[in-house]
């Protein structure tokens, strides 16, 4: 029965399609994308299910399930935008996209993630940096500069953050990890 479920929603097998090839695909794909692409799977799979209780009248506009499928709309689209703006991404133009106000998406994501915007754009910007240290040759200040850290200082204190050593110790400690 779950098969045929698949089998009736074309796009789910499309995004699912998608989440296999980018797991199988070697490089800058990381999990944000693939996390993204489970996200939308998740949303067409709860918007596929039947209500479990009639929606109170009078109390709430949205059942709990049309909620729940709006966050992970959201989600979707807020790793999605890490994903592809990491090195011009900010909160306005996020904001724009998910037809909030600043204040409600610093909200959502406080709640959602527990992390500021700048703290989810500076992790993910440590994460693309990690793979440019273990996949490149790339000097450190290329990386710092491509992935928008502002300094070099930044960059330092954001990937200790994050990884708990510096981007050289991070460099010398992967590079047998090499192909």
């Amino acid at each position: 029965s779950d098969l045929v479920l698949l089998n009736e929603q074309p796009q789910i097998m499309h995004t699912f399609n998608m989440l296999m090839q980018a797991r199988s695909e070697q490089g800058l794909a990381n999990s944000y994308l693939m996390n993204a692409y489970a996200m939308e799977i998740l949303i067409y799979l709860i918007r596929a299910l039947p209500p479990v209780l009639e929606e109170p009248s009078g109390i709430l506009n949205k059942s709990n399930r049309q909620i729940k499928a709006m966050e992970l709309d959201r989600m979707s689209v807020i790793e999605g935008y890490l994903y592809e703006h990491y090195a011009d991404g900010n909160i306005a133009d996020l904001a724009d996209r998910l037809a909030l106000s600043e204040q409600h998406v610093r909200r959502f994501l406080r709640k959602n993630y527990d992390m500021s915007f700048s703290q989810l754009l500076n992790k993910q910007r440590v994460n693309v940096s990690k793979k440019l240290l273990q996949n490149t040759d790339k000097y450190i200040a290329e990386i710092w500069e491509a992935v928008g850290f502002g300094s070099a200082q930044n960059f330092a204190i954001a990937f200790k953050k994050y990884t708990g050593i510096s981007p050289s110790e991070y460099r010398e400690k992967h590079l047998h990890n090499r192909p």
